[in-house]
Formats: C-alpha cells, structure tokens, sequence
C-alpha cells in the first residue's frame, strides 16, 4: 500500500516536471516566432 501510494505521488511530480518543460517549450518557440 505504501509503495503504491509512494509511486503514484512519483508518476505524478514527473507528469508536472514533463508539463512544466512543455509550457516553457512551448514559451521558447512562440518568442522565436516574435
């Protein structure tokens, strides 16, 4: 039970990790554009 909860907190810290990199790509390429 402990691991399940302790592997779902991890999954979900790297989907905000991979969502954050996403914005800031997404930031980069749209001031490129300027």
């Amino acid at each position: 039970m402990g691991t399940n909860f302790y592997l779902m907190s991890k999954s979900k810290k790297l989907i905000r990790e991979n969502f954050a990199v996403e914005k800031i790509m997404e930031l980069q390429m749209s001031n490129m554009n300027l």
